[in-house]
C-alpha cells in the first residue's frame, strides 16, 4: 500500500467538490508511472484525482503528462 493511500478518500472527495464547481472540460494530471524515488507527490496527485474523478459524472477529457521521462529515455 502507497503511503499516501490513507489520503486518498479525503482528497478525492476535495477534488470532487472542485470538479463539481468549476466543471471543467479538461483535466491534466502528471503520468502515473512516474518513478518513485522523485515524485511521490506527483503519483498521490494523480491516484487522488483519479479516485476523484471515478465519482464524477460528467464527460471530461483526461490527460496524464510526463515530468520525469528523461529518466526513461532509452
Amino acid at each position: 500500500m502507497a503511503p499516501w493511500a490513507e489520503n486518498v478518500e479525503l482528497g478525492a472527495e476535495r477534488v470532487l467538490e472542485i470538479l463539481r464547481r468549476e466543471e471543467p472540460e479538461e483535466l491534466f494530471v502528471p503520468h502515473r508511472r512516474e518513478p518513485i524515488r522523485q515524485t511521490r507527490d506527483h503519483i498521490a496527485t494523480t491516484d487522488i484525482v483519479m479516485a476523484a474523478l471515478a465519482s464524477y459524472r460528467n464527460q471530461i477529457t483526461f490527460s496524464e503528462y510526463p515530468i520525469w521521462f528523461w529518466l526513461h529515455w532509452p
